[in-house]
């Protein structure tokens, strides 16, 4: 029996959030096709501010990235469709008299129609007004922060990330310390564009990239463009850093460096699903539940550990808002045989039932 939604407010009212309003178009256009009127009164929302242009895209990306997920995995995270509010207009219009069926996996994308609507995750960010100048910047745990370089360059800090930057007349380099930053860098052939990440170096003259560092090495991302990758591996008699072939990717493609310097051969990617962070998504596909928690721990002030190694190798796969992690502690009892529980020490603790 189908469930009934209560009524939502009209998309075009003022005294809706954009965001919500942009997760019930969005989910009112993966249902059966817009009516004339339904079309026109979507046009008119979309050309009524370039904010709900930019969030309605938005919600196009996360469902990009979540379209990577397992359907059947996805399936049993899933809500009835029906629990999705669709966008009533003004003056209400009667329900299409059929509804197709939709796809087998497209009721689990729907299901994730909530979690969409809350909070896509710019709450974290903080835009510099100011251009960055030579130094260090870093983000708190949750904080995502946006740098503008003199050159027009941008630089996206993800949560608990720090790097430095060091632009002269003949250079453009950055350190990546730690974390994970998306470089947008504008071209510039005579000053090649070079991130610095320990283990290795990304080149670049002008393209879209991600980097994400962390103990055991650093997962270099490409969006557009192309860039050129080299290891530090070490000279195994000398214990001198040796000059080590360069990996070139291009769009689409990712490839690994390494705690030892050596880099992995290019490989395909899911570019949505390792960008999602920039619309405050983690996006986890068959993930294991250690993984999880590692990840979510970069967005909270204290740790979250698995209790055993029996319980990391639980799969997860799902989207959650990054500005909502205690939401996605409380939602996994409910996805896997799994407790969570505070401990002393401030720390949270998953555990198997």
């Amino acid at each position: 029996m189908q469930r009934s939604c209560a009524p939502v407010e009209n998309p075009m009212s003022q005294s809706v959030d954009v965001r919500e309003a942009a997760a019930r178009w969005f989910s009112r256009n993966q249902a059966p096709a817009l009516s004339p009127a339904e079309q026109q009164a979507f046009a008119a929302w979309l050309a009524a501010s370039a904010d709900h242009r930019a969030e309605y895209a938005a919600l196009e990306r996360v469902w990009q990235a979540a379209a990577a997920i397992d359907p059947d995995r996805l399936r049993r995270l899933a809500v009835d469709e029906s629990t999705c509010p669709t966008p009533p207009l003004s003056p209400p219009l009667s329900p299409p008299p059929s509804r197709r069926a939709s796809p087998g996996w497209r009721p689990a994308l729907l299901g994730l129609c909530a979690a969409l609507a809350i909070g896509i995750g710019w709450i974290g960010w903080q835009h510099d007004a100011a251009v960055a100048t030579n130094g260090e910047y870093q983000t708190a745990p949750g904080e995502r922060r946006t740098l503008t370089l003199d050159d027009g360059s941008r630089i996206e800090l993800n949560t608990r990330s720090r790097l430095e930057i060091h632009y002269s007349a003949g250079t453009r380099r950055v350190t990546l310390r730690e974390g994970e930053a998306m470089f947008e860098v504008s071209h510039d052939a005579a000053r090649p564009f070079v991130v610095d990440a320990g283990m290795g170096t990304v080149t670049v003259t002008g393209t879209r990239f991600d980097v994400r560092r962390d103990t055991s090495g650093v997962d270099v991302s490409v969006e557009s463009g192309s860039v050129n990758v080299r290891g530090s591996a070490k000279d195994g008699m000398k214990g001198n850093a040796s000059r080590t072939p360069d990996t070139r990717l291009s769009a689409g493609l990712g490839a690994r460096i390494a705690s030892d310097g050596t880099v992995t051969g290019a490989a395909s990617i899911d570019v949505p699903g390792v960008l999602a962070w920039r619309e405050g998504k983690l996006v986890f596909n068959d993930a294991p539940l250690s993984a999880v928690a590692a990840e979510v721990s970069r967005y909270r002030q204290q740790p979250v550990r698995v209790a055993d190694a029996a319980t990391g190798s639980l799969r997860v796969s799902s989207v959650f808002s990054a500005d909502d992690t205690s939401g996605l502690l409380a939602a996994l009892p409910q996805m896997l045989p799994v407790g969570v529980r505070n401990l002393p020490d401030g720390s949270t603790e998953i555990f198997s039932h």
